[in-house]
């Protein structure tokens, strides 16, 4: 009730002393939460200094970054908010933002010359998570928590992804609302509405599987498994017949990191571990296979090629082919001229027991932030970095997520709601982004191949995993 927030008419009159004093409590209070909610940042006037960044240039799967710069307004809503932001920030402190793209996979060799030749023409660094992580391994990158201008953990930074990132106390890579591309790479289960009805099921009841915790593997294979139909009678799966889901090559990826797989772990000191295998991994891994088993329209085990491309699943999606079509949710995109409604869920727990639904960032997708050790001003790169995230939490994220995501993609309340619980535990697993040992490159093709074998793959590759880790920790912490 919302009488139930304001003081007691009888207790104003007969003490208007405590009544005042809540109020200048309340005063005081909120003071406190805008303070929290706003960054100390000093005034400066860099004096038309231009603040160059580093970003990752478009590749063969589109994904170009989004994420700093934007040349003049179009009309598209992101691109204007990003645009109109810079601008806000340029004249706030009298600099310019400017970014030059670098093709994917270079990164990190160009930012090495920089470095390394004394070269200060680049001040931040946006980047894929690979080439982050190599690097902050590389010592190229600077300790993000050390510039104090830059508050990790106020809430225009990502917490909880970079508390996941973070390698002994130190984080050499960050995520924040400046990142979109960290959102748009988040790992995300869309479905076909018209072939459950057509199937006589509701699909309300996918998402109530998902609000009641029961959004499991099992549940996800007892769905799906009568969706697989050989339609052209040729006693084989291909390109012409009908799936429980299509993808591309990192679908069983997105399985078992929703369903809690890690190889890389940390312990109270922020040190990485390698993951031993386990009873509980080996289950998830054969539920895993046993869905691709029953689902084989997907990579190169299957009807397409083990590739990023994703095209071959959005269409068996949009021509009512597959019921459900995982990928990140920039795919969302691509369906919006689907003609059939379709609606989106988190990737399905291992079991109930299982506290939160866990939503995979793609490692090659994602975006994100570092500062190289060459940066000619390290404290006007910290403000302009926190400004720039905090003023994206205030205005660009809002944009992204209402207008463009939830008001142009999306087609229901439901899956609007299913956002949430998508956004709310994402992670990237620093074992699996960097393949350490070739481990996750061999289990993932055991678990398309319906090879079992998953201990002996673990025992085989799991020491040099933790060689790797040990040798990380150590430059690291130096």
């Amino acid at each position: 009730m919302a009488s139930s927030c304001s003081p007691d008419p009888a207790n104003d009159r007969s003490n208007g002393q405590n009544a005042a004093g809540d109020q200048t409590r309340q005063a005081s209070e909120n003071d406190a939460a805008a303070e929290i909610f706003y960054p100390n940042l000093p005034e400066r006037d860099f004096g038309g200094t231009e603040m160059t960044f580093l970003v990752r240039g478009g590749d063969a799967y589109e994904w170009d970054a989004i994420d700093i710069y934007a040349e003049s307004e179009t009309g598209e809503p992101v691109n204007d908010a990003i645009y109109k932001r810079n601008r806000l920030v340029e004249e706030k402190y009298n600099a310019i933002i400017n970014e030059i793209p670098v093709p994917v996979g270079t990164m990190h060799d160009k930012i090495s010359k920089i470095v390394k030749s004394g070269d200060s023409s680049c001040s931040a660094v946006i980047a894929n998570a690979i080439e982050s992580f190599s690097m902050a391994t590389s010592e190229l990158s600077v300790d993000l928590r050390e510039i104090s201008h830059i508050g990790l953990d106020k809430p225009w930074w990502d917490g909880a992804l970079n508390k996941n990132l973070s390698i002994c106390n130190k984080q050499l890579y960050a995520a924040g609302a400046t990142n979109i591309m960290a959102y748009e790479a988040t790992w995300i289960a869309m479905f076909n509405k018209k072939m459950l009805t057509d199937n006589a099921y509701n699909p309300a009841n996918v998402y109530e599987m998902v609000i009641n915790g029961t959004w499991t593997l099992s549940s996800y294979m007892e769905l799906t498994k009568d969706y697989v139909v050989d339609l052209n009678g040729d006693g084989k799966m291909n390109a012409e017949d009908q799936y429980g889901t299509s993808g591309q090559g990192s679908m069983a990826t997105g399985f078992y990191i929703g369903a809690g797989l890690r190889y890389v772990q940390k312990d109270e000191n922020d040190n990485l571990i390698f993951k031993d295998f386990d009873e509980r991994t080996a289950n998830l891994l054969e539920k895993v296979s046993e869905i691709c088993k029953i689902n084989i329209g997907f990579n190169s085990h299957g009807a397409m090629n083990n590739s990023g491309n994703s095209e071959y699943g959005r269409v068996l999606l949009a021509e009512n082919r597959s019921l459900f079509f995982t990928e990140t949710l920039l795919c969302v995109r691509a369906l919006r001229d689907m003609a059939n409604d379709f609606g989106v869920v988190p990737m399905p727990k291992y079991d109930e027991d299982q506290e939160k639904y866990i939503s995979m960032v793609h490692h090659w997708a994602a975006s994100l932030t570092s500062i190289p050790a060459s940066c000619p001003d390290i404290e006007a790169a910290g403000i302009i970095l926190e400004e720039l995230a905090y003023q994206s939490k205030q205005s660009v994220l809002p944009i992204y997520f209402d207008i463009a995501i939830n008001g142009k993609y999306l087609r229901d309340e439901e899956s609007v709601e299913m956002i949430d619980y998508i956004m709310e535990n994402r992670v990237i697993d620093l074992g699996l982004a960097n393949d350490y040992g070739n481990l996750d490159s061999r289990i993932l093709d055991a678990v398309y191949k319906g090879n079992l074998a998953f201990a002996s793959i673990y025992e085989k590759n799991g020491n040099a995993v933790r060689k790797k880790l040990e040798s990380i920790m150590e430059t690291i912490a130096n």
